[in-house]
């Protein structure tokens, strides 16, 4: 926080690293919140999420007739960030023709809108943000060198949630809160056992992981105390979201199957019999939900598969526990509505394969 405070405190441009899903986003809000430039507006890009011949006209903004469908001017996001903050999320994802304009705009703070031969000035804050490594992107001429430098004037690297153990209570309770309050239900506490059962997860999706886990937590849970067995951690250890959150891939299993009992199921082996979610646990009205056997992943039957096999199987499997509900498959997974119905395209998922356990 200290250091969040000192950024805040100059206006120099911030480089923000940090694992996927570790908050590099709130931190680049929490700067600009803490900044002189408060008043002004925050606008944030996703240098991932936009197709390389819309970046320039998003960045820096066009003129009507200088593409086709500009039927109108159109300030980019530098211009509307006048006064304010700039945050480029995933920086790492810019296409390598379009760093010498980042390059042109942070040395001089102008922009020229698409189809136009004005040049305007602005007054902007620029935050970077990616999970990459750019000092290798660098090294493999994936980014541009004077680019990285210029970035690089204060940096920050938020470390994943695993190495946040003293914060990872207080930083659970409020997220815990937050999702009360937003999903207009009585407040909720984490028990210590639950707290001590997160202590134990080594997150690899980070804060959206946690997140994700107490939101279903709440949304499973009708007591006021949330429990171990509300807690489904290794539910979603076989499917990762990406740093855009629509490219999941299977996480690869780390535990030797032949050191589980052929009774045991390897998303729940791990946690203590009292941490395991009861079937019969009764639900906010209009909720259903019922789990699949425990026997429906051996671990035996995971050797000699594909990934796509087993990514499969996750789905099948969650999808049926959710009574066909892709909405709700996709939050107890972790990964978009999109990601669900993008997979089961891929996959060949249809609803006959994933019937509800009866």
């Amino acid at each position: 926080m200290n250091q969040i405070t000192r950024l805040s405190a100059v206006d120099s441009t911030v480089f923000i690293g940090g694992e996927s899903g570790t908050g590099k986003s709130t931190v680049a809000r929490m700067i600009h919140q803490q900044s002189h430039r408060r008043q002004g507006p925050f606008v944030s890009i996703n240098c991932a999420s936009l197709p390389r011949d819309l970046l320039t006209s998003e960045l820096f903004g066009h003129t009507k007739g200088s593409f086709t469908g500009a039927v109108k001017d159109r300030a980019g996001h530098a211009e509307v960030a006048d006064g304010g903050t700039l945050f480029l999320d995933e920086i790492g994802d810019l296409p390598l023709e379009l760093q010498p304009k980042l390059l042109t705009f942070l040395q001089d703070r102008t922009v020229q809108r698409l189809g136009s031969s004005d040049v305007r000035k602005v007054d902007v804050r620029l935050i970077v943000a990616t999970h990459r490594d750019l000092t290798e992107m660098c090294r493999e001429q994936a980014f541009r060198q004077d680019l990285y430098f210029r970035l690089m004037v204060l940096s920050i690297e938020i470390p994943p949630l695993r190495h946040r153990s003293a914060e990872l209570p207080s930083m659970a309770e409020g997220i815990l809160a937050r999702i009360c309050e937003r999903m207009a239900t009585e407040p909720k506490r984490l028990t210590a056992e639950a707290i001590r059962l997160l202590l134990q997860h080594s997150w690899p999706g980070n804060i959206r992981e946690l997140e994700n886990v107490l939101e279903r937590a709440v949304a499973f849970s009708s007591e006021s105390e949330i429990k171990p067995k509300d807690l489904l951690l290794n539910h979603v250890a076989l499917v990762r979201s990406g740093p855009s959150g629509d490219q999941a891939v299977p996480e690869p299993i780390d535990r030797n199957p032949h050191e589980l009992k052929p009774s045991q199921d390897p998303l729940t082996a791990s946690l203590p019999a009292d941490a395991l979610p009861h079937v019969g646990t009764s639900l906010p009205q209009g909720v259903a939900f019922s789990l699949p056997p425990t026997n429906a992943v051996s671990p035996y039957s995971l050797v000699g598969k594909t990934l796509d096999e087993i990514e499969r199987d996750a789905i099948i499997h969650t999808l049926s526990a959710c009574r066909g509900n892709k909405a709700q498959t996709a939050r107890v997974l972790g990964i978009s509505e999109k990601s669900i119905y993008n997979k089961m395209r891929r996959l060949a998922i249809d609803r006959f394969d994933a019937m509800p356990v009866s």
